[in-house]
């Protein structure tokens, strides 16, 4: 979740050195003002441990943050 994801219109999350395509870009419906990207974990990032996830908004990076994946 985030501000400012909404009205980007090329979302690519990438999950160590996974490209995937969100499900659902947009408002989260339960905070008004906050934004939310559903994307799935592809089986090749099964055991991957710890990795690096961005997300790039109409060729603009977000910092990245790290998630662990058993």
């Amino acid at each position: 979740m985030g501000t400012g994801i909404r009205g980007g219109s090329n979302v690519v999350v990438t999950i160590g050195n996974v490209k995937v395509q969100p499900t659902y870009v947009g408002p989260q419906p339960d905070v008004p003002g906050l934004d939310q990207i559903n994307v799935p974990l592809t089986l090749n990032l099964r055991g991957a441990g710890l990795v690096n996830v961005t997300i790039t908004i109409d060729g603009v990076a977000s910092n990245a943050v790290q998630i662990a994946i058993q």
